[in-house]
């Protein structure tokens, strides 16, 4: 019996997706031929967890609603275009953070903490780099990547408040889906109502 391919991901803003999306638009307009993801599939993923158990998919929806209960709300940016794995191979096209770097960086390295306590999670050997994945290409040159990488720097998103984190599932097929499986709300910023 197959498990449920998990993992961690802190949802978009709509005003942030948006802006995404526009970015996609033009990329799109210039002749980059990728496989775009949806305004849906549209996350910063925090940790991939692989195939779990029933019982250890409920156990990570608890510790991660332990540990956003615990973390600040905060505020995220997006600025310029990146690639995986490198511009030289350019395969994944991805969007930058510009703010809330340091509280990304700080939540995923508290869940990876409590995810490996539980025997739920393995570092990952990379370091974490946090980026919305925009579309994956079919085909980019090198010297196309750093054109694009070159032209989109300047671009940013306006802000948006990161109020949850979500325990997603990772549906399999010819174009994978994402079901929630817990939202997790982080602390709201002081005045802010609910």
């Amino acid at each position: 019996m197959r498990g449920t391919r998990t993992f961690i991901a802190l949802p978009l803003p709509r005003n942030l997706a948006a802006a995404c999306l526009a970015w996609i638009g033009e990329l799109k307009s210039r002749g980059v031929d990728a496989r775009w993801v949806t305004e849906e599939e549209l996350h910063i993923t925090l940790a991939f967890l692989g195939e779990l158990k029933t019982t250890e998919v409920v156990e990570t929806c608890r510790q991660t609603t332990r540990v956003a209960s615990q973390t600040d709300s905060f505020v995220l940016g997006l600025n310029g275009i990146g690639f995986f794995p490198s511009p030289k191979r350019p395969r994944i096209l991805w969007a930058g953070l510009d703010r809330g770097l340091q509280e990304t960086t700080a939540l995923q390295e508290q869940l990876s903490q409590v995810l490996v306590r539980e025997n739920l999670y393995r570092v990952e050997d990379r370091p974490f780099h946090p980026h919305v994945t925009l579309g994956r290409l079919n085909e980019c040159t090198t010297e196309q990547a750093e054109i694009l990488h070159s032209d989109f720097r300047h671009h940013k998103t306006p802000v948006g408040r990161i109020e949850t984190c979500t325990v997603m599932e990772s549906v399999p097929g010819n174009k994978p889906r994402y079901a929630s499986m817990a939202t997790c709300p982080l602390v709201p910023s002081p005045g802010k109502s609910k």
